[in-house]
């Protein structure tokens, strides 16, 4: 049996090594003058990126709460997004005088049409045409959706399927090129 585990995350490294590589979400979160490597590289080098790790923005309205988020398309108004919060990260709002239980990051979800069925997801780019799409501040506080309740995928390796091959990722990107 494969252990739970969480999604690992790559980090980006600057070209002249001089400030530590910055834990990211993905190659486009990188700042400009960087390069990204996936979780299994960084693996190698003794980095470690976990959720709490990875910096995310900021839905600057009142509308949001002033809370973070992933993307713009999480924020109400999405022109009110900051792309770049010291104190945001995948797991919650560290700002002095945040409680990590209170200021968790939201995502959106998408809503099966038939079905009903709600599904927590990264980006409401994930939503297929079937699915309603709803921004964080939408949904009713007991349905709001965390990073715990955020599906993953699975980077393995296409002749077997074992743990130490194996690691929970947020997109296809994070997977080696002999992995599915």
């Amino acid at each position: 049996m494969v252990a739970i585990s969480a999604p690992r995350f790559g980090a980006c490294f600057y070209q002249a090594q001089t400030q530590q590589p910055v834990c990211a979400l993905m190659p486009s979160n990188c700042p400009e003058g960087t390069s990204y490597m996936g979780p299994r590289e960084i693996l190698t080098l003794k980095i470690s990126c976990k959720a709490d790790d990875v910096s995310v923005g900021r839905c600057t309205s009142s509308l949001d709460d002033n809370r973070c988020a992933v993307d713009s398309d999480s924020c109400s108004i999405q022109n009110k997004f900051n792309r770049k919060s010291d104190a945001c990260t995948l797991f919650g709002d560290h700002a002095e005088g945040s409680s990590a239980s209170f200021y968790q990051t939201m995502f959106p979800s998408c809503r099966d049409k038939i079905s009903n069925q709600k599904r927590c997801v990264l980006s409401q780019n994930d939503c297929t045409q079937s699915e309603q799409r709803s921004q964080p501040m939408e949904l009713p506080w007991a349905d709001k959706c965390f990073c715990h309740h955020v599906s993953t995928g699975l980077c393995y390796d296409k002749s077997t399927l074992a743990a130490e091959d194996s690691l929970c990722a947020m997109t296809s990107k994070e997977c080696d090129t002999d992995q599915e």
